[in-house]
């Protein structure tokens, strides 16, 4: 699947692609899997790749894997940060579905010290409203995997409400049964950095930074 999508951003950079070459590409792992696939996973995509089933390929030169908070880093220094500045003592925090990972790093130098993954992510949280709405509605547990996946859709699309059984139930009351999940992510990430007192920025990203 990630290999898919890998591919198919491939696709959309190809017309800017004139040699069809790319010298590095960057990729990221969390880091409860990091140690483990950063080699073979740099090595699977050396090398020339047909993207798509028009034949089209595209080289890959060199592949470095980096911990995946590391991205929210550079989008941040990119888009608020001058050239001139020294880049910020800063802790990234990175919300996936499954863990939060999380790193402190000054420029692109991670601290490993001072890094982690627990697992916490959206999917903990997402479980635990399900049960909420389910206990409240009388709702048969096991129908717990299209709850969550409807729960996830809605918030996704900023909604509050979703629809099981032609009947529309508001989702406002059932959010704070997840609110531990978030907590103890944040009490992981505190008990590892400590006070933090040298951090300049704390920075958010994946697809449950807004909740998070």
């Amino acid at each position: 699947g990630y290999a898919a999508r890998l591919f198919g951003a491939f696709n959309y950079m190809l017309p800017n692609l004139p040699s069809k070459t790319i010298d590095y590409l960057m990729l990221g792992l969390p880091l409860t899997t990091l140690n483990k696939h950063q080699d073979s996973l740099s090595a699977k995509f050396v090398g020339e790749h047909v993207i798509n089933k028009k034949g089209d390929r595209i080289l890959v030169r060199n592949c470095a894997v980096y911990p995946q908070p590391l991205g929210g880093y550079a989008a941040y220094y990119v888009i608020c940060q001058n050239e001139d500045e020294h880049p910020p003592l800063a802790l990234l925090i990175d919300v996936g579905y499954n863990t939060v990972d999380w790193i402190t790093c000054e420029g692109l130098m991670p601290n490993a010290n001072q890094s982690g993954a627990v697992e916490r992510g959206m999917s903990g949280f997402l479980r635990e409203v399900a049960k909420s709405v389910m206990k409240a509605h009388a709702i048969p547990n096991s129908t717990e995997s299209l709850v969550v996946r409807l729960i996830d859709q809605a918030l996704m699309s900023n909604r509050q409400t979703v629809k099981l059984s032609s009947e529309t139930l508001d989702l406002t009351p059932h959010l704070e049964a997840g609110d531990f999940v978030l907590e103890q992510a944040a009490r992981a990430v505190q008990n590892n950095i400590g006070h933090g007192v040298d951090i300049e920025v704390i920075i958010m990203s994946g697809g449950g930074a807004a909740r998070y």
